[in-house]
């Protein structure tokens, strides 16, 4: 197995209970698609909504729409991992949201996203990424 793994650490979320939503997108993958999204989800604003793609044998580069940024991604390298990217938003409004993922090519696809309910104002946010 060559997994690709992405981990994003934020403060300024709620201590407890905080997961509001999700959604995975399909839970099969996408067959010959070049993009794909992960679901609409409603975030309340102040939440961190954070969304990832895994991708068979997708090439760079993997991106991201709208208000999202790019926290991670990897393209495929053969024999060692599968491609794939991370990315956060924290949301300024309660609209619905639902990023779109593109690849340099067609693959199988598939795209998670998760709303995490924000801290109270008076708490501040910071953004941890690794790789």
């Amino acid at each position: 197995m060559y997994a690709a793994v992405f981990v994003q650490a934020f403060t300024g979320v709620a201590a407890s209970g905080c997961l509001r939503s999700q959604n995975l997108y399909p839970a099969g993958g996408t067959v010959g698609s070049s993009s794909i999204q992960p679901g609409s989800v409603t975030p309340t604003a102040g939440d961190v909504v954070s969304t990832g793609l895994g991708a068979a044998a997708a090439s760079a580069p993997f991106t991201l729409d709208g208000a999202f940024a790019l926290s991670d991604s990897t393209a495929i390298v053969s024999g060692v991992n599968f491609g794939g990217g991370a990315g956060y938003w924290v949301a300024t409004s309660g609209s619905a949201v639902d990023p779109t993922w593109t690849v340099g090519t067609s693959d199988h696809l598939a795209a998670s996203i998760a709303v995490f309910k924000g801290a109270p104002a008076s708490a501040k946010r910071r953004v941890i990424v690794t790789h």
